[in-house]
């Protein structure tokens, strides 16, 4: 049996298309993959540029012979915060993650954003994704869409009620709401590992 090929980024060119499994490269079409800078890109925010970097690692030590979901809970279980990931990953309910966001402000856009950049970041060194790590991006992609549509309800009450103007944080709230239908239009098309 042939050994896998791993693509890895040239740390001296940084996110490039060239550098990219060619199945990742097939379906992703959109430039802001490749945005190191973009905040809405799954590697251009701090998590998921971190979650790229330290999968790059885990592929070059392990060669993906670990189970990957395992890794992702322990890397974002290692940032500190007070609940479990792979507990909180599967939380959709508006009143539970109300409740996290309030006692934890950081831990769930945090979350979604490693299980995101893992999810793209195998597709983008293997070219396939595991199926468990699939169905946690989606669901990781399904709340962030959630979240952020009740942002902008709210944001909306805020103006009406108050006067206050929000347009260009709502503004900001629709281009990531549009970039994550990307993103679930793009994941749907990757092979199972």
């Amino acid at each position: 049996m042939k050994p896998q090929k791993f693509y890895f980024d040239d740390e001296e060119e940084g996110l490039a298309m060239q550098t990219s499994h060619p199945d990742f490269t097939a379906v992703v079409k959109e430039e802001f993959y490749f945005d190191c800078v973009d905040d809405f890109s799954p590697f251009g925010n701090d998590d998921g540029a971190d979650a790229l970097l330290s999968l790059t690692e885990w592929y070059q030590e392990t060669r993906g012979r670990n189970k990957i979901v395992n890794w992702l809970f322990r890397t974002i279980d290692e940032y500190g915060f007070a609940y479990q990931s792979k507990w909180a990953s599967s939380l959709t309910g508006a009143e539970e993650l109300q409740k996290l966001e309030e006692e934890d402000p950081s831990f769930i856009g945090c979350m979604d954003r490693t299980i995101i950049g893992v999810g793209f970041g195998q597709c983008k060194i293997t070219g396939s994704i595991n199926a468990e790590l699939k169905q946690l991006v989606k669901t990781a992609i399904a709340r962030q869409k959630m979240i952020h549509e009740q942002e902008i309800a709210k944001s909306k009450q805020a103006q009406n009620e108050a006067g206050v103007n929000l347009e260009h944080e709502e503004k900001l709230r629709k281009e990531y709401l549009h970039r994550l239908a990307i993103m679930e239009r793009d994941l749907s098309a990757f092979k199972e590992a």
